[in-house]
């Protein structure tokens, strides 16, 4: 790191405490709406890790029993779930919002950088890039899963160095993986198209190969770094499908709104721009401001000839902002692709627009640097539009956790016990997983609560008398003493999936409930979970390892994989 990256960095923390400094106030404080499941996703693999000593592959408490690794929403295997492992789940969720927005500071600086801009410039990009009201917004209401947004630049910065070294692609790849790892499904998606669709376009106005080359090699390492964690919900969404409305998105009316109105910073879910918002509003709210947005269009004017690839690409993402309620529905025709399909809020690509925007807003002022605008302008310019963006959309973090932690609803149960309730976080504080779930990622749940009248317990014997006893029950391990002088049937009351096994006996479904088929024989019976697309992500994940290690290091046989464009960075988009 340069000596004046130091200053930057500390400049970044400074901006990143301002920010979100009211999420620090009290660390145990509730956050509003989806907070309370985005706590509850943090906490049960912690409770796996620090309490049972595994890894988190199974959620007992989550709709009745489903899968915790392949949830597209788990972010255990992210570098940034040590200040919740360290911290626990409140605190540390409050410390790593405030590391990730220095990450994305940092990260939109270093691209600014390498893309030839100024210092003013770059620090524009990056507090026009972090600031915005879109990310701010959703990580307010408890979306974690906008927090791997902060990559974004990274990603495209080792992307544009990997088209001209190859020894970067792997970079590139490392940062995908851990926004995966994260839990970032929608940044992740629509980051690997932006930086499809841009290397394509790359590639025509090169007329070489070299950036569409790059990008598959990207793509490629991903998929083998994070195997561990596609192949198990590669395998979950084949067997239990999802797919949801084509959507619709921004009208002109809402853009405009969305982007330069400052008086709509809420969270109030009911407000409404106009007739035409399907939506509640935190799905469009993006304040950067009037003049970053002016900046943004002036730069994209300016910086036309050489940089067309990036503006088509930007273009597009907007037509796609928009969903079906544009003529030309991009969004409809790209739906039913894998993955896609089960996305249902268009506007969420302005994310992308966001990271273009405020790339260009940069690119204006450092051009109108190096025409001799007179640095007091510039400077004035930046403090602006950095006082501005903190004052509108900073103020929504004193919105976002003013809950006091409420009284535990009733004494902790010695051993889970499935019930109906909500508040899936406090309820598993007593040891009590909900059949009734918010999210639309779960196995069919055949589970029964405590309070229905067909429950029968946790564990019983189907066409037997008595009752197995409990030895331990952990999230991946169920160990019962049995006694039955009859072949007969074992049921836990959780969803049954394909990934539990017993020595010496098939683990079936028994009404979509987990079971085994016991003998008079036996005595202690264990069920465990353990899917076998982990243990090959696992293998997968390896090799990846391997391969990108033999391409940063630059050991591949017959000198490597040449995928060099000429022409500087600089000059790279």
């Amino acid at each position: 790191m340069k000596g004046t990256d130091h200053y930057v960095v500390a400049l970044f923390f400074v901006l990143s405490l301002v920010f979100v400094g009211p999420i620090l106030k009290g660390l145990y404080m509730y956050g509003i709406l989806d907070w309370d499941q985005h706590f509850f996703y943090h906490a049960v693999p912690r409770a796996t890790i620090i309490e049972h000593h595994q890894f988190p592959l199974w959620n007992p408490y989550h709709c009745g029993g489903n899968i915790l690794l392949a949830n597209p929403q788990s972010s255990f295997l992210s570098p940034t779930f040590i200040f919740v492992l360290l911290f626990d789940v409140i605190p540390g969720l409050k410390v790593r919002i405030l590391i990730q927005y220095m990450i994305g500071l940092y990260g939109m600086y270093i691209l600014a950088r390498s893309l030839g801009m100024t210092t003013n410039g770059s620090l524009l990009s990056s507090s026009v890039f972090m600031l915005n009201g879109a990310y701010a917004s959703n990580i307010v209401v408890g979306h974690t899963t906008f927090l791997p947004v902060v990559y974004i630049p990274w990603a495209f910065h080792y992307l544009l160095r990997g088209i001209e070294d190859i020894r970067y692609i792997p970079l590139s790849s490392i940062v995908l993986s851990i926004m995966i790892f994260e839990g970032g499904v929608f940044p992740f998606v629509f980051t690997c198209l932006f930086m499809g669709a841009f290397s394509f376009f790359k590639a025509l106005q090169l007329k070489k190969i070299a950036p569409a080359g790059a990008f598959v090699l990207v793509l490629f390492l991903t998929f083998l770094l994070a195997s561990i964690k596609f192949l198990p919900l590669i395998e979950f969404t084949s067997m239990n499908p999802l797919s949801r409305d084509v959507g619709r998105g921004y009208t002109v009316e809402i853009l405009v709104n969305a982007l330069t109105n400052p008086d709509l910073n809420t969270v109030d879910l009911n407000l409404k721009v106009s007739d035409d918002q399907v939506n509640y509003w935190i799905e469009y709210y993006a304040y950067v401001g009037a003049l970053p947005l002016i900046l943004g269009i002036f730069g994209a004017c300016v910086m036309l000839g050489s940089r067309w690839p990036l503006l088509l690409t930007t273009v597009l993402f907007l037509i796609l902002s928009f969903g079906s309620n544009e003529t030309l529905d991009l969004w409809g025709m790209i739906h039913p692709l894998p993955i896609l399909s089960s996305f249902q809020v268009p506007s969420r690509c302005m994310m992308m627009v966001v990271f273009s925007l405020a790339l260009y807003s940069g690119w204006a002022l450092s051009w109108l640097e190096g025409y001799g605008a007179h640095m007091l302008v510039t400077w004035g310019v930046l403090v602006f539009v950095i006082m501005d963006l903190v004052l509108v959309n900073g103020a929504l973090f004193e919105l976002g956790f003013i809950r006091y932690p409420p009284a535990i609803l009733g004494r902790r149960s010695d051993t889970l016990v499935q019930w109906k309730g909500w508040g899936h976080y406090d309820y598993f504080l007593m040891n009590k997983g909900l059949v009734n779930c918010y999210e639309r990622t779960h196995l069919p749940i055949r589970a029964l609560p405590a309070q229905d009248e067909q429950y029968r317990g946790e564990v019983y014997y189907n066409g037997s008398i008595g009752r197995p006893e409990v030895i331990s029950i952990t999230p991946n391990e169920l160990r019962y003493r049995v006694s039955v002088d009859r072949p007969t049937r074992l049921v836990v009351n959780q969803n049954y999936d394909p990934g539990w096994y017993s020595t010496g006996h098939d683990v079936v479904s028994h009404d979509g409930l987990i079971s085994i088929d016991l003998d008079p024989d036996d005595e202690i019976v264990t069920l465990s979970y353990l899917p076998r697309s982990f243990l090959l992500g696992q293998l997968l994940s390896f090799l990846g390892l391997v391969l990108a290690a033999l391409v940063y290091y630059d050991r591949l046989p017959n000198g490597g994989l040449v995928l060099a464009s000429n022409g500087r960075l600089n000059d790279g988009m």
